[in-house]
């Protein structure tokens, strides 16, 4: 197993990488504190794919390091999957249907 690190050293050690954290401790308002570094890349999928492959019970990912300027994240969530299939079901009829969103960089303009 990796050795546990604050989120100060992997912060250092991984900047701009995406980073797989096993066994996260976060404070009180969920914030990670510590984790054990399993796998870095500054690829997120390769990331999600070992991810996958190593199966942790508990685990976070992160990305290390500032977004570019006039970038937001969108998360995909349980509600919004329940809505996404809601949502979808009323528009079977219709050749187009919602687009599956996964964790992914929206540049705004």
């Amino acid at each position: 197993m990796a050795s546990v690190l604050s989120i100060e050293d992997i912060r250092a050690r991984h900047d701009s990488e995406w980073v797989l954290l096993e066994d996260p401790e976060v404070d009180e308002h969920f914030d990670i504190i510590r984790g054990a570094v399993v796998w870095h890349s500054k690829d997120r999928d390769e990331v999600y794919q070992k991810m996958l492959e190593l199966k942790p019970k508990a685990a976070a990912t992160i990305f290390v390091g500032s977004m570019p300027e006039n970038t937001a994240m969108l998360l995909r969530t349980h509600r919004l999957n329940n809505l996404l299939t809601q949502t979808a079901s009323l528009f079977r009829s219709s050749a187009r249907l919602l687009p599956v969103i996964r964790l992914f960089f929206l540049q705004l303009k």
